[in-house]
């Protein structure tokens, strides 16, 4: 009887325990579902030149992204709680370019060695984004909390190898260096197309979003699990992509306490 007593007295215990977590410090699952990289064709040969189709561009479209992100909560505030999250996405899309030298087309796909860790070696659409959110709890029972609110997205996204930029690459090599588009190799060209996208850099801008989420937490376990869906707004504007920022999940797990 005595050791019946000890357990119920453990068990009332844990479950008055605060069953929400006052920080947290998770990883997540973020696909975006809004952007697309529309596809393009249509020839890029810097004006000026009498053969103005000798090089074609094609480029394949894309419509979402994958990624990953992290995120930390405190919860201890009265009435709001305060988040920040971290997400990497991406998009591949196929790219190559026709060139004609009066003997035929030759087609060239475009595989730029970006080198990038866990990537694969084709031309992508990415997009890095740090948000910082205020949330209003408003429902919480043991395990469960839901809550929306909204907030800040610092973004920085990469180009897209469209007709004008790609045009645009080999007008700048023309004026730099001593490549002639009239007689230039597929060789060349992927050259300075791939290095027009290394050396453009980030595009960056402010955006911002609304949140509504969940979270579970057990009593004494150290471990949430998290989903939120963000739908943004704002943000640098690329040329080729449009749904942007468009509707993010976040589906992960954290330490919490």
């Amino acid at each position: 009887m005595k050791s019946s007593w000890i357990k119920s007295f453990i068990l009332l215990g844990a479950l008055t325990l605060p069953s929400h977590a006052i920080l947290g410090v998770g990883l997540h699952w973020a696909p975006a579902f809004g952007p697309e990289v529309k596809a393009a064709s249509g020839p890029i040969m810097p004006d000026g030149y009498a053969a103005s189709d000798r090089i074609t561009l094609l480029t394949g479209s894309t419509s979402g992204l994958n990624g990953i992100g992290t995120k930390f909560w405190i919860d201890f505030l009265p009435f709001i709680d305060v988040e920040a999250t971290t997400n990497i996405q991406f998009g591949y899309y196929d790219m190559a370019f026709i060139v004609d030298d009066g003997g035929g087309p030759d087609t060239t796909e475009v595989n730029p060695e970006f080198n990038i860790p866990f990537t694969q070696n084709k031309p992508f659409y990415g997009r890095l984004s740090g948000d910082v959110a205020v949330l209003y709890p408003f429902f919480k029972i043991p395990l469960l909390k839901l809550y929306a609110g909204g907030g800040l997205s610092y973004i920085a996204a990469t180009p897209v190898l469209n007709n004008s930029f790609a045009k645009n690459a080999l007008t700048h090599a023309d004026t730099a260096s001593n490549f002639n588009p009239d007689n230039a190799t597929p060789e060349q060209i992927q050259e300075v197309l791939v290095e027009a996208l290394k050396d453009e850099g980030l595009q960056m801008g402010i955006g911002f979003f609304v949140q509504a989420g969940a979270k579970v937490k057990a009593p004494i376990i150290p471990i949430a699990l998290y989903a939120n869906a963000k739908y943004g707004f704002g943000g640098p504007s690329t040329k080729g992509v449009s749904g942007v920022p468009g509707l993010t999940a976040e589906l992960g797990a954290a330490f919490a306490f």
